[in-house]
C-alpha cells in the first residue's frame, strides 16, 4: 500500500479501480491523467496541463506494465514489439431493483502504450460477453492488442520492444558469401 494525500492507498487501483458508473470515456480520461498525456477532441486547439507528478506517473506506469506482464492478469493485452500497462476489470451489472446481477458481467481492459512515451490510450469494454468466458483479463484484453496494435502500426509508431514481448528474436545479421557462382572472389 501506498500513502497518498495521508490516506492510505495501491496507486493502480485509486487511479484505475472502475465503478459501474464509470463511462469508457471517463476511464480514459483518467488513464490518461495517470499517464502524463492528455485527451483532446480533435477539433479542439491542443493545451494540456500537469496534473499528475511526472515521478508518480512513471511509477503508475511501470505498475501498469507488472499487470501485463508474463504473470500479470492482463498478460492477453501484450502487443508484439510494444510495451504495454494497463488494467483489467470484472464487473457484476446492476439489477433493475438493485443490487448486483451475479450472472451479467461487463468486462474492461483500460491500457497505454508504449508504457515510456504513451501514444495511444484505449478503453475496452465488453457488455455481457458470451462463451462463458467473463473477466477483463480474458475477454477485453485481448481485443485491446489487437485494436491498439494495429492503431500503433498504423500510426507508425517505431516498435519499442523488439525482443521482449512474444520472445521474439532478433533478425539474423545477413553477410556476403565471399564465393560467387562457386568460385572464390578475387
Amino acid at each position: 500500500a501506498w500513502e497518498l494525500a495521508g490516506v492510505q492507498a495501491d496507486p493502480v487501483h485509486t487511479v484505475f479501480t472502475i465503478g459501474l458508473e464509470d463511462e469508457p470515456d471517463q476511464m480514459a480520461a483518467g488513464a490518461a491523467a495517470a499517464t502524463d498525456i492528455s485527451l483532446l477532441k480533435i477539433d479542439q486547439i491542443p493545451e494540456g496541463e500537469q496534473v499528475v507528478d511526472p515521478g508518480l506517473a512513471e511509477t503508475i506506469r511501470q505498475m501498469l506494465s507488472t499487470a501485463t506482464g508474463e504473470k500479470g492478469t492482463g498478460k492477453r493485452a501484450m502487443i508484439e514489439g510494444y510495451s504495454v500497462g494497463g488494467k483489467t476489470g470484472t464487473l457484476h451489472k446492476v439489477k433493475e431493483g438493485g443490487g448486483y446481477d451475479e450472472s451479467r458481467y461487463m468486462s474492461v481492459f483500460a491500457g497505454l502504450s508504449p508504457v515510456d512515451n504513451p501514444r495511444l490510450v484505449t478503453v475496452v469494454v465488453i457488455d455481457e460477453p458470451r462463451d462463458g468466458d467473463y473477466f477483463g483479463g480474458l475477454v477485453a484484453a485481448p481485443v485491446f492488442s489487437e485494436v491498439t496494435g494495429s492503431a500503433l502500426r498504423l500510426m507508425q509508431v517505431p516498435p519499442d520492444q523488439l525482443q521482449v514481448n512474444r520472445n521474439l528474436a532478433a533478425a539474423p545479421v545477413l553477410r556476403a558469401s565471399p564465393r560467387l557462382n562457386g568460385r572464390e572472389e578475387s
